[in-house]
């Protein structure tokens, strides 16, 4: 008799460690089942298509197998210097003046990007309300007007890069320097749009029609 009553308690334990362990119920309940093998379900791990901006804690990043070969390409990965690769100070707040050298050959870069990527919405002027795209009913800003001016060289970047709103970000298409190269010349655009003749040299005022 013992025996019998031993046997039917155990399993009816079994039974309820089972219905909780599955997690099947008779009525919804907030609260959570029973984990019988947690594994490694609920610890700190980067999900499939995911990607952290800084590495974790106590390693370095090395790159591939580039890395193994040129150690200068290191810089790509390390991703150290937050002002040229994400246009932020080491504060979190946008940079306000791009980190990079400005000559002749880098401006003329920018002008050849910004007329590959972005001249079919904004035009070659910037001014996207004239473009063939915005015709078609999609609303593409002038983005020589105050509301552009008036952002910082590293909020600009960070829109070439993720995008906003409609529009997609390039990141994954342009690299770094040649999207400051676009930020750079997309300034350029803004004040020629200001410009009057007087701001141009004696000498040259005579070229324009």
């Amino acid at each position: 008799m013992k025996k019998t009553l031993l046997r039917l308690l155990l399993l009816i334990l079994l039974s309820s460690f089972l219905v909780m362990g599955t997690g099947c119920r008779s009525q919804r309940t907030e609260k959570r089942p029973l984990h019988v093998n947690p594994n490694l379900d609920w610890q700190a791990k980067f999900k499939e298509q995911t990607l952290s901006l800084n590495p974790p804690e106590g390693t370095i990043p090395w790159g591939d197998t580039t890395s193994f070969k040129n150690k200068e390409a290191r810089k790509d990965y390390r991703k150290a210097d937050k002002s040229f690769y994400f246009g932020k100070n080491n504060n979190g707040s946008w940079v306000s003046k791009a980190p990079v050298s400005v000559d002749d050959k880098f401006m003329k870069r920018g002008k050849e990007r910004f007329e590959i990527y972005c001249a079919a919405c904004h035009t070659k002027t910037g001014d996207g309300t004239k473009s063939q795209i915005s015709k078609r009913g999609w609303v593409i800003p002038n983005i020589t007007l105050d509301v552009t001016l008036n952002k910082s060289d590293g909020e600009l970047f960070d829109i070439v890069s993720n995008g906003v709103r409609t529009m997609p970000g390039y990141k994954s298409q342009i690299n770094e320097s040649d999207r400051w190269a676009i930020v750079v010349y997309l300034r350029a655009l803004q004040k020629v749009s200001r410009g009057n003749l007087n701001d141009v040299p004696q000498q040259l005022r005579n070229n324009i029609k």
